[in-house]
């Protein structure tokens, strides 16, 4: 009834029932029950009434329709004929009828009982389950005695702040969950349970301290940014959580998830203070929190994912000057505005990152922070050399909005030179400009199908390595000039012909061949060389359905 699995330990019960009602208990932010808590609180309410009706032995037993009739109110029903064989039962309570049919209650052979038939004897027992820290802590934690709860159970089904605690609490590790308790008492965290559930999985107390990101290093910086020290646990937790509506708990479990190779840029005494400074922002709304969940996933990303140079500074991509330009771009978001006023002054990488930090905040799936994103994977695998130029890294950011989705294939590629990733945005451009709307899409459309061979052949290493640039010039280039469907034509398989030679050395295979091809290279193991005469076969799909899905491509794509 609770939405627990019957599988779980006992250990499992009390905080799966706690993670339930804070996700299904109550309506947005409202704090009025859903129809799944009301019903769970109706049918706690008939269960201890039916376990004090089963007494000690744990049995609810009836033998003469007499002793059945006290029992029949908890039910929700009456006696609608006399005791006899032609006893029946009829609805007093709608609600706590449909709580006996819905649990399955064997109100039918009640009814045989109560017409003289056999006793009735249905198994009614209570079960134990751990509780974290005992019962009578939460008890005493409990701000609002005024609906007379009784114990833990009822405390979690109808306080959503005290179910959030326990199941965040349930999460942490022994040590630094009694750290917690010890120190702070539960009474305190309640007001702090959201956050703590939040952002507290990367909480950790060790002998007496607060484990920081950044060591011991930086844990006089922590101290003057939180306000207390580490080895001082509850204390500096207890501030954590509380300060900023949640953002300083966010920034804490940012870094905490930051490799040890990034953490000690993140954690350098300047950075740690600015960065956070610009996260913080004038506005702490909204609390992060808020939603289901967390907003600070480009604050994620950005920590994780930044590239950090030999000499420990981070890489920008294209150089200062690109992102500069771009955050000085159109923006619907005020915070990107407001950055991209201050964008001028940049003349150093931890700048640029800092701006990355404060428009991180923002959720959109566009932006600067994502083209920021999407750029340092594009140069991640790629040397010196190859790494994108700042015309390039331009262009990548400014089309962004628009081809965004097509920058895996510059990230998986790393061989594909700066001037073969304009050519792709020439390309592109230049069919999005053809007047007629058929051939516009059917072009976009084929180009795209070829573009997506191109990566499965490149891919599997049927298009060498040493070829892969050349390949892919060779399999845009025919798109270059497209103004008619009889142009249309020839470019396509024009196109399809440079990447089966790119392939195969052949200019030309068969609709069989081209299954094969796409099934993968040749293996030598048993399981591989069955896997692939499977797919070459068709067994996992049907040739003629990727002819036509290829076909059909056409209407699709992000970038069309």
């Amino acid at each position: 009834m609770a939405a627990i699995s019957q599988k779980i330990s006992p250990e499992e019960v009390l905080p799966l029932l706690a993670r339930n009602v804070v996700v299904n208990g109550f309506q947005g932010g409202s704090g009025k029950p859903t129809e799944f808590l009301i019903l769970l609180n109706w049918y706690m309410d008939q269960a201890r009434e039916l376990m004090t009706f089963a007494g000690p032995g744990g049995v609810i037993h009836i033998s003469t329709c007499a002793e059945a009739k006290p029992l029949l109110p908890i039910l929700g029903y009456r006696m609608k004929e006399s005791c006899g064989p032609n006893a029946a039962v009829e609805t007093t309570n709608a609600d706590r009828a449909f709580l006996t049919i819905d649990s399955g209650f064997p109100l039918s052979e009640l009814e045989e009982t109560m017409r003289g038939g056999e006793p009735f004897n249905y198994p009614f027992a209570s079960t134990r389950v751990p509780v974290l820290f005992g019962g009578n802590e939460w008890a005493a934690a409990e701000k609002n005695e005024k609906n007379g709860k009784k114990d833990l159970v009822d405390a979690l089904l109808r306080d959503p702040g005290m179910a959030r605690l326990y199941w965040a609490m349930s999460r942490m590790d022994n040590e630094t969950r009694n750290a917690l308790w010890q120190s702070q008492g539960l009474k305190k965290l309640v007001p702090v349970a959201a956050v703590l559930d939040f952002y507290g999985g990367h909480i950790s107390v060790r002998a007496g301290k607060v484990i920081v990101p950044g060591g011991p290093k930086a844990e006089s910086e922590w101290k003057d940014l939180v306000g207390v020290s580490p080895t001082s646990p509850g204390e500096f937790v207890s501030r954590l959580l509380a300060k900023d509506d949640g953002w300083m708990a966010a920034y804490f479990d940012a870094l905490s998830r930051v490799s040890q190779k990034q953490q000690p840029y993140f954690t350098d005494s300047h950075h740690l203070r600015n960065f956070y400074e610009a996260l913080r922002g004038k506005d702490l709304s909204p609390s992060p929190t808020r939603h289901s969940f967390r907003p600070d996933q480009g604050l994620f990303l950005l920590v994780n994912r930044l590239q950090l140079e030999a000499n420990g500074q981070p890489h920008i991509p294209g150089g200062i000057e690109v992102w500069k330009e771009t955050m000085r771009g159109k923006s619907d978001s005020k915070i990107v505005r407001e950055w991209g006023k201050r964008a001028g002054g940049w003349n150093n990488p931890d700048q640029v990152v800092e701006g990355m930090v404060a428009i991180s905040r923002v959720s959109s799936r566009e932006g600067p922070l994502n083209a920021f994103l999407a750029l340092v994977e594009i140069d991640r695998n790629r040397s010196p050399e190859q790494r994108l130029n700042p015309a390039t890294a331009r262009l990548l950011a400014d089309k962004f909005e628009r081809y965004g989705d097509q920058y895996l294939i510059f990230s998986e590629f790393p061989s594909l030179t700066n001037a073969s990733i304009a050519r792709f945005f020439a390309v592109a451009d230049g069919l999005n400009k053809v007047p007629d709307r058929l051939v516009r899409a059917d072009a976009l459309g084929i180009l795209q199908a070829n573009v997506g061979l191109w990566q499965v052949l490149a891919r599997q290493g049927q298009i060498p390595n040493a070829g892969v640039n050349e390949s892919w010039m060779k399999v845009l280039n025919p798109f270059g000039t497209i103004q008619s469907s009889s142009q249309l034509f020839e470019a396509g398989r024009g196109s399809l012909g440079e990447l089966i030679r790119a392939a195969t050395g052949k200019p030309t295979v068969s609709q069989d061949e081209m299954i094969a091809l796409l099934a993968g290279p040749g293996q030598t193991s048993p399981e591989g060389q069955q896997v692939r005469q499977e797919i070459g076969d068709g067994r996992f799909f049907h040739k003629q359905h990727v002819i036509d899905k290829l076909a059909n491509d056409r209407y699709e794509g992000r970038f069309i």
